[in-house]
């Protein structure tokens, strides 16, 4: 009897929201696909560079130290 009670507010706040659902469904779907298509590019061409930038400046550190050291001592 309850559920009789409410179903005309129901109906009420199902057709109001209606037309927010809908463009809910249009705009936000299509946003996510764009968004997911462009993280995974985002992770193709960032684990590659990440392979080779990491060790190249791990190289570079002690190169950067050693001439920073010397710097100093001829200065």
């Amino acid at each position: 009897m309850a559920d009789l009670l409410f179903l005309p507010f129901k109906i009420i706040g199902f057709l109001i929201f209606l037309p927010f659902r809908i463009l809910g469904f249009v705009i936000l779907l299509p946003l996510k696909i764009l968004f997911f298509f462009l993280s995974i590019l985002l992770v193709i061409l960032l684990i590659p560079l990440a392979i080779v930038a990491i060790p190249l400046a791990l190289l570079a550190l002690p190169v950067l130290a050693c001439y920073g050291m010397c710097k100093l001592a001829w200065s």
